[in-house]
């Protein structure tokens, strides 16, 4: 595989704006807009003054994009109950889902059990929280396989062969 085909293939998965993408980010931007404004700042997270954070984008945040701060991030989720893991997600993310959806007990409890900590369990579900999440387990299988099948390709002769990989 070349730099192009690389391209062509994972196209919908690196670019934002291609199909599909732009309608699920405006579903997303609508829906943030409902969110409240929220400021995390290095200050008052760590004590630390901003200049001290090297990258300016991380020293401060205002918005109503869902984001969770550090120590939240940093939480254990063997410290939760799979109830208080739910209710923390459904907090942050502004939604009201309950255990009524099957498989979402599984997932959450499966998180517990691998000891994670919240903000990889917030990483994970985020971009499928205001989705259906009745099949949610298997839609994070096939992100995962097509992840690391898209890392694997990316690769040819040791070399990245195409710089638009996500995180």
């Amino acid at each position: 595989m070349n730099r192009k085909e690389w391209l062509d293939y994972y196209s919908h998965d690196v670019n934002r704006n291609g199909q599909g993408g732009r309608e699920h980010f405006e579903k997303m931007r609508l829906k943030y807009a409902k969110l409240p404004k929220v400021t995390l700042s290095t200050f008052t997270e760590a004590g630390e003054p901003e200049s001290s954070i090297s990258v300016p984008k991380q020293r401060s945040y205002t918005g109503r994009e869902p984001v969770i701060s550090s120590s939240l991030a940093n939480t254990r989720c063997t410290s939760l109950s799979v109830k208080r893991l739910l209710r923390t997600l459904n907090s942050v993310l502004n939604t009201s889902y309950t255990m009524e959806i099957r498989s979402l007990y599984s997932l959450l409890k499966g998180y517990i059990m691998k000891d994670y900590d919240f903000g990889t369990v917030y990483g994970h579900l985020r971009p499928f929280w205001y989705k259906d999440l009745t099949d949610i387990e298997h839609k994070l299988q096939s992100h995962e396989a097509r992840d690391g099948k898209m890392r694997r390709d990316v690769l040819v002769n040791n070399k990245i062969i195409n710089p638009l990989i996500p995180p």
